[in-house]
């Protein structure tokens, strides 16, 4: 299963995110520790350097070859120290065979590769022939692409095509295979008479490759890229119709027949002229570059192949195309992001790199510094911000990339915008004050103002308590200011809203463990029903709209599904009673929130959805049934234990509305911001964490099977297929009698949970014009595909 590959085979950087595997490959545990054991042998050489003798290189050929498909015995693999020094050898055979002449032309792409271009570039100067460059698409027009410019290219003129699959800049796509076959138009000896030469480098091992169908003269592969390896080798296809007529570029042993074997050296074959014996090996082999192979590259290199054809290039491929897609999504969503930078469209996209053509050069170094300042690790490449992700990186990675990458060019656009006094914004910008600014809602909330602020500039304050560990919220270093508040002291309450005078206030802080407030019910009490806050708002700033985070749980679990009434604009309610501390606590600030001129108040149920930056509380509900659905572990769930799962996304969706609409409001309003002050805020299918699992493991094709209880399971694992999820009932929870059920005796009870709290959230829906997703649509959303 991939996802027990990809966590045993790399080490989480997290809160770095590295999406430069284009440059550089984010190596393999089992790679690593291959290298570390060669190593090591080098200590004691007497012992010998096992793991670079010629079966452990020819291995290696057979490994490649036939990832490539590039023949059954490896014979038409060479390994030489760079992708530059196989290309320098096939250039020399070019020139000493006369396979091209003076005024003949050589294809190469618009902003390719340096050492690629190099070796053509001598010949041309040698011969007098001429480089036809091949112009970069402009991906705005339809039809653009390489392929097809390439093609127009192609005359009689061409002995040379030197290409790559890719181009190493944005990932875009070059049809290799369509390139080949155009080359028979030009009579039946017209595809022996051009060469096609080509750089894998940036798509062997990432994308499904074979030379049988594109019918490369060669095909060089560096290898500290997509295939997981250190630096130090390129392994190099050549088509059988060359072996016999190529020679290598350096002139050493290890290409001569016998040199194999121990007795060369014992006896030395040199001949009375002083010649040693000078026939080749047979195959590409001959064409290898001299010394010894690598005693600790050799080996690491075998098991990065060996994990590559374990994973499959089709599921690598398949798995870096979701993720990239999925980021191209999110990308698109920066407002006016055209005006910004172009990408090439998906059929033009190789499918593991993501390029961002930037129109101004400038804007994009500063964006690739501010990235690289906070952790977020990309190339530029050729006005391009080169993205490219591995098997290890998540959803997670993603939205940190995203939230950053938006910030960033807002904040260098405005820069630029400030200089400008023409363009400067008269606006006065609303100050928005995020309470709980590290909470997993709040994050996705900041990225959303930050990102999409609407039709006003904003100002965020996130206001976090003093222990919080800021330093590991990256999101908040660029436009979002930080503010300390104490939410129990009424004192740090008061100068918080008195200095930052915020028009908008949403309130998402809390003791939300219903542990932690059974425990403590004073100190519940003081955090999540805060009158100093709501007394500090009224003195201070009365016309601020005020959004509560407020739970389900203020409902009793026994007569679902639940709404909220009201006879009128500010009457709460259907009637409501919490059978635990936590409950009561944000029951009780809703009180307090409807005596403000603007409050809203949110019932949210559980809320799922992808991970963010920092999760002070550990690992969100869905994140825990992924991650003990990779292990297969067993684990017990409730099954009558019934929520209403909301997306994290549809909650940022509502309080934005809500912004909106008291964004439209004028002084002399006397309406209100909606008529109902309390909003259900739950999913469309009300289901309970069992049945959740369920439907998560049939959405990631994991079968599930489900026992009375943990010993039932624990005989289910054992003679279950491995593959098999097993999970077991908890017991159900008895009937809670709420009569009699107030603040006193609740503290005295055990802890308890409410049953059954789906919540009909249609009322919500009808009043903003939104629709709540459906959580077939939510998974997808946030996990990465499997």
């Amino acid at each position: 299963m991939l996802s027990n590959v990809i966590r045993e085979e790399w080490k989480s950087p997290f809160p770095v995110v590295y999406f430069d595997n284009a440059g550089r490959s984010h190596q393999p545990l089992s790679v690593e520790k291959v290298g570390l054991e060669s190593l090591s042998l080098k200590t004691n050489p007497w012992e010998g350097l096992p793991g670079s003798d010629d079966e452990d290189v020819q291995e290696l050929r057979y490994l490649y070859s036939s990832l490539i498909n590039g023949g059954s015995d490896g014979s038409n693999i060479a390994l030489f120290p760079s992708t530059a020094f196989a290309m320098s050898m096939i250039a020399e055979n070019v020139v000493r065979l006369n396979l091209i002449k003076r005024g003949e032309s050589i294809i190469i792409l618009d902003k390719e590769m340096g050492s690629v271009v190099y070796p053509w570039q001598h010949v041309c100067e040698r011969l007098g022939c001429v480089m036809k460059v091949i112009p970069t698409p402009d991906w705005t027009v339809a039809g653009a692409s390489w392929t097809s410019s390439i093609i127009n290219a192609i005359d009689d003129s061409v002995a040379i095509l030197s290409l790559p699959n890719v181009h190493w800049c944005d990932g875009t796509l070059i049809d290799l295979e369509v390139i080949s076959d155009e080359l028979k138009r030009f009579g039946e000896d017209g595809r022996q008479n051009k060469l096609l030469i080509v750089d894998g480098t940036q798509s062997i091992g990432a994308i499904p490759f074979d030379v049988q169908k594109i019918k490369a003269d060669a095909v060089a592969c560096s290898v500290h890229k997509w295939l997981l390896s250190p630096y130090g080798t390129s392994l190099v296809y050549v088509n059988p119709r060359h072996h016999n007529t190529w020679l290598p570029l350096d002139q050493h042993e290890r290409a001569r027949a016998g040199s194999q074997f121990s007795v060369w050296d014992e006896e030395i074959f040199m001949d009375a002229r002083g010649y040693f014996p000078s026939e080749f090996f047979g195959g590409a082999r001959r064409l290898d570059a001299g010394g010894r192979a690598n005693p600790i590259f050799v080996p690491m290199l075998r098991s990065a192949l060996k994990l590559i054809h374990s994973i499959t290039v089709p599921a690598i491929y398949e798995h870096l195309t979701s993720f990239c897609d999925a980021l191209q999504l999110k990308l698109s969503q920066l407002p006016a992001y055209h005006d910004i930078f172009a990408i090439a469209p998906k059929e033009q996209r190789g499918g593991h790199i993501l390029g961002l053509r930037f129109h101004d050069l400038e804007l994009l170094r500063k964006v690739h510094k501010t990235l690289k300042e906070h952790g977020i690790h990309t190339s530029v490449r050729g006005h391009c911000l080169r993205i490219s992700p591995y098997l290890s990186n998540t959803i997670q990675d993603a939205n940190l990339f995203q939230a950053l990458f938006f910030q960033s060019i807002q904040l260098h656009r405005r820069d630029a915008t400030d200089h400008d006094s023409n363009n400067t914004c008269c606006t006065k910008p609303l100050r928005v004050l995020i309470t709980g600014a590290c909470g997993w809602l709040a994050q996705f909330m900041t990225r959303s103002l930050l990102t999409n602020p609407g039709d006003r500039p904003l100002e965020v304050f996130g206001a976090y308590r003093p222990s919080s560990p800021t330093t590991k919220v990256p999101v908040w270093l660029l436009q979002a200011y930080r503010v300390e508040m104490d939410l129990s002291s009424p004192a740090s309450v008061d100068a918080v809203i008195t200095s930052i005078q915020p028009d908008i206030i949403l309130h998402f802080a809390a003791l939300s463990s219903p542990v932690a407030c059974h425990k403590d019910p004073a100190f519940a009490r003081l955090v999540n029903a805060p009158s100093h806050l709501v007394d500090a708002v009224q003195r201070h700033v009365p016309n601020a709209l005020f959004v509560f985070a407020s739970t389900d749980m203020v409902y009793d679990g026994e007569s679902p599904p639940y709404t909220v009434s009201a006879a009128d604009g500010k009457s709460l309610l259907h009637p409501t009673q919490a059978v635990n501390v936590y409950g009561a606590t944000k029951r009780a600030m809703e009180e307090l929130v409807s005596q403000l001129r603007y409050g809203i108040s949110l019932r949210l149920s559980n809320m799922i959805g992808a991970p963010f930056v920092y999760q002070a509380g550990g690992e969100k509900f869905l994140q825990f049934l992924s991650s003990q659905l990779q292990r297969r572990s067993v684990i017990g769930l409730k099954r009558d234990e019934v929520r209403s799962f909301v997306y994290v996304e549809d909650v940022v969706r509502v309080v934005s509305l809500l912004i909106e609409r008291y964004v439209r409001l004028t002084p002399e309003a006397t309406e209100g911001l909606l008529r109902e002050t309390v909003l259900n805020m739950g999913g469309p299918q009300p289901l309970s964490r069992l049945e959740l699992a369920e439907l998560f493991s049939r959405t990631q094709h994991v079968p599930l099977s489900v026992a009375d209880d943990e010993e039932a399971a624990q005989q289910m694992k054992a003679s279950s297929s491995t593959d098999t999820w097993v999970v077991h009932v908890l017991p159900s929870a008895s009937p809670i009698d709420t009569r009699g059920l107030d603040w006193s005796t609740m503290v005295t009870l055990p802890l308890r949970s409410p049953r059954n709290i789906a919540m009909d959230s249609s009322a919500t829906e009808a009043a903003l014009g939104f629709t709540f997703t459906k959580l077939e649509d939510i998974l997808p959303l946030s996990l990465v595909p499997r």
